[in-house]
């Protein structure tokens, strides 16, 4: 797969070199800073065991590009029910079998402007008491238009491409439309 921008592969080269005995890092291992030009285009999502998925951390340039800072804001009320659903199935499919995730989405900002968005989701495992996290870089591609009629943030309105990525364990064998 290649990436549009640098600094996916920044992240995603980082996240590999973390991955130790054959496991994927946890979230205390993942230290933003080392990734710090890429720091303003990542958010960090939590998930629990009802699969609540929880925003815990969006970068000063995805704050910028949505107008609206998502921090503390769970995803089903940001993103529509089939979203949410492939992504909770993706979360967990990331947790069972150690693979990223490359979504290319398209999205709906407050402000009204309808964008795709390239999304490059990898899994950090869960430490002793402590939920699993997932580390995302956000990049937009294009501005498809606006919409003028109710301004409300509306993440993942369709999938535009989505993908599977291998990490060194191989894509996991539940197959979508296309597979990195």
């Amino acid at each position: 797969m290649t990436f549009q921008s640098p600094y996916y592969e920044q992240v995603l080269g980082y996240w590999k070199s973390l991955c130790t005995n054959n496991q994927i890092p946890t979230a205390s291992m993942f230290d933003p800073i080392a990734v710090s030009a890429s720091m303003q285009n990542i958010t960090l999502w939590e998930m629990d065991e009802n699969d609540t998925i929880r925003c815990r951390l969006a970068g000063t340039a995805v704050v910028e590009r949505m107008s609206i800072d998502i921090t503390g804001v769970e995803l089903s009320e940001i993103m529509g029910p089939k979203a949410r659903h492939v992504l909770v199935a993706d979360f967990r499919t990331m947790l069972s079998h150690p693979c990223g995730v490359w979504y290319a989405l398209i999205n709906r900002h407050p402000t009204g402007k309808i964008v795709v968005v390239d999304s490059l989701i990898l899994p950090l495992n869960a430490e002793p008491g402590k939920l699993p996290k997932f580390v995302m870089m956000h990049g937009q591609r294009e501005i498809l238009g606006y919409e003028i009629d109710e301004a409300k943030l509306e993440l993942g309105r369709d999938f535009h491409e989505h993908a599977y990525i291998d990490l060194g364990w191989k894509i996991p064998p539940i197959q979508n439309e296309t597979s990195a």
